[in-house]
């Protein structure tokens, strides 16, 4: 049997995929990462690109 191309089709015997990590984060507790969020999916477009340039600027 030929091997998987990539890391992401890695399979285990019992069928669970183990591609990629996943944790479970309660944003009810960070409110202000909800109601940014939520701002800027409201955006256009090009208002979304300036904010995405401004972030990848200053952090």
């Amino acid at each position: 049997m030929a091997k998987p191309k990539s890391s992401a089709s890695k399979q285990v015997q019992g069928g669970g995929f183990i591609g990629a990590r996943i944790s479970i984060i309660n944003f009810g507790k960070y409110k202000l990462v909800m109601f940014v969020m939520a701002k800027i999916m409201e955006m256009e477009s090009t208002e979304q690109n300036k904010v995405a340039l401004y972030l990848f600027n200053n952090i």
